[in-house]
C-alpha cells in the first residue's frame, strides 16, 4: 500500500514552525500538504504553554481566588524579578478584544458558542488569559507601564545628548530610526517603517548584529533581506557613535579590573571592582543606584578578536547549568541597562506604597493596582511611576497606562 502523507521527524515546536512554513512555499501545494499544515498548525495551537497556565491557575488560587507567590525576588542575575507558579511574566502578548464575553463563555462551559464567536477558538482562550487576572470586588486595576525604559536608560548611561533630548521632546524613537534609515521627514514615516524602527532600536542597542535582528524582525512581522539588514545596523551603530564606543568602553573597565583585583574602575556613573580570589572571586558592576551585580569566579581569556574578554560562573539560559560563559560590551551593557530598569521599579514601588497605592503586581516595567473605587487615578500613579530617583537625575522616564476591571496588554 502506497503512503501517503507529510512526514515528521520530530514535534518539537520550532521544527513545526519551520515545516510550516516550507510546506506553504513549496510550489506544488496540494490537498494533502494543506491538510498536513492544518494539522500541524492544529497542534501547535493545543501545545501553546499559555492554554496550559489554566491548569496552574487554578492549583494557587485559594478560596476567595487570590493567588500569592506569583513572584520570584531577585530573579535574574541583573536582580529583576521573575515570574513563578503561573509565571505572569510570561503571558501572550495581545489580549482578547472581548475578554468579558469569552471568558464568560468559558465559566458556562459553552465551546460551541465560542467557536461561533470566534475564528480560532484555542487562540481567544489563549488570549483571555490575562483577563483572568482580576481587581477584588468593589476595586479596579490600576496598570502603568514605564515607556520604552531600556533604550531611555541606554542612552542615559552612554551619555547620547541627542537621543535624550528626542525623548525629552516626546518624539517616538522608533520614528525617529525610520526616517534616518528611509530618509524621511519624521511626520511621513508610514506604519510599517515606524516598525521597522522598532526591530532597529530593539535589536542594535546591545551590539546585536545581523541574527539578533533577524530573530526580532521575525517575532514582530518584519521580512528584510540580510543585506538590507546589515545595511540598517551599521547606519545605527553611525547614528549612535556614543552607544557603540560605550559598549567598547565597559568592557574595557571590566578587563582592567579583572586584570587589576582591588582596584575600583570606573566610566561615568558605572564602576568595575574584583574582590578575593579562587572560588570566592567575585567581579562586582557597581550600579548608579549603588547596588551591585555580581559576577562569579571572573577570569580574562583570549578571544578570537585578539583582545581578552572577561569568563565568569552563570546560570546558562539554554541547560540551566551553573557553568562559565563569557561576556562582551553589549551583553555588560544589556545588564547593567536592565539593572537599572529594575532600580527605577523599585523606587516607583516604594513610593506607590508610600502614596497608599496598594501593590499586586509586577510584569516586566510595569506595576499593578489594586485600587478601591474613587480612590487614587491612572494619572497621579503615572506621575509617581515617571518621578526621577534622586541617583538617575536627567534620565527621561516616562509611563503610561490604564484603568480596568480586568488586566490586559
Amino acid at each position: 500500500m502506497e503512503y501517503i502523507g507529510v512526514p515528521l521527524e520530530n514535534a518539537q515546536k520550532e521544527y513545526l514552525k519551520r515545516k510550516v512554513k516550507k510546506l506553504e512555499s513549496a510550489k506544488n501545494y496540494n490537498s494533502v500538504k494543506q491538510a498536513a499544515v492544518h494539522l500541524i498548525k492544529l497542534r501547535l495551537e493545543v501545545s501553546r504553554s499559555s492554554l496550559a497556565k489554566y491548569d496552574k491557575l487554578a492549583g494557587i488560587i485559594d478560596e476567595s481566588s487570590r493567588g500569592y507567590g506569583l513572584l520570584r525576588f531577585h530573579g535574574a542575575s541583573t536582580g529583576r524579578w521573575s515570574g513563578n507558579l503561573f509565571q505572569p511574566q510570561n503571558l501572550p502578548r495581545k489580549s482578547l478584544d472581548l475578554p468579558d464575553l469569552c471568558i464568560e463563555l468559558l465559566r458556562y462551559r459553552d465551546p460551541e458558542t465560542i467557536e461561533l464567536l470566534f475564528d480560532d477558538c484555542l487562540r481567544a482562550i489563549s488570549l483571555c488569559l490575562r483577563g483572568m487576572i482580576t481587581a477584588s470586588p468593589g476595586n479596579r486595576l490600576i496598570v502603568s507601564d514605564f515607556s520604552q525604559i531600556e533604550s531611555r536608560v541606554l542612552a542615559w548611561l552612554a551619555g547620547a545628548v541627542d537621543k535624550l533630548d528626542a525623548y525629552k521632546n516626546k518624539l517616538d524613537i522608533y520614528k525617529v530610526n525610520a526616517s534616518a534609515a528611509f530618509r524621511v521627514d519624521y511626520d511621513a514615516v508610514t506604519k510599517e517603517q515606524r516598525q521597522i524602527g522598532k526591530v532597529i532600536e530593539l535589536a542594535c542597542g546591545y551590539q546585536g548584529a545581523l541574527g539578533a535582528f533577524q530573530q526580532f524582525a521575525e517575532v514582530y512581522g518584519v521580512v528584510i533581506p540580510d543585506e538590507e539588514a546589515l545595511r540598517l545596523i551599521n547606519n545605527w551603530r553611525k547614528g549612535n557613535p556614543k552607544i557603540t564606543s560605550y559598549w567598547t568602553s565597559i568592557e574595557a573597565l571590566a578587563v582592567k579590573a579583572v586584570a587589576e583585583p582591588g582596584t575600583l574602575q570606573r566610566i561615568r556613573n558605572v564602576g568595575f571592582k574584583m574582590y578575593g580570589s579562587g572560588p570566592t572571586s567575585f567581579l562586582f558592576c557597581i550600579l548608579p543606584s549603588g547596588r551591585y551585580i555580581a559576577y562569579h569566579r571572573p577570569r580574562l581569556i583570549e578571544s578570537k578578536f585578539d583582545r581578552y574578554q572577561v569568563e565568569y560562573m552563570g546560570v546558562n539560559s539554554t541547560t540551566k547549568k551553573y557553568t562559565r560563559q563569557r561576556t562582551y560590551g553589549g551583553k555588560l551593557v544589556e545588564n547593567i541597562t536592565q539593572a537599572v530598569a529594575m532600580d527605577c521599579m523599585a523606587d516607583a514601588m516604594l513610593n506607590a506604597d508610600e502614596a497608599g497605592y496598594p501593590l499586586v503586581l509586577t510584569v516586566h516595567d510595569e506595576l499593578v493596582i489594586d485600587a478601591p473605587e474613587g480612590s487614587g487615578s491612572i494619572d497621579d500613579f503615572n506621575n509617581i511611576m515617571e518621578t526621577v530617583p534622586a541617583w538617575a537625575e536627567g534620565l527621561p522616564i516616562a509611563a503610561d497606562g490604564y484603568e480596568a476591571k480586568r488586566y490586559k496588554k
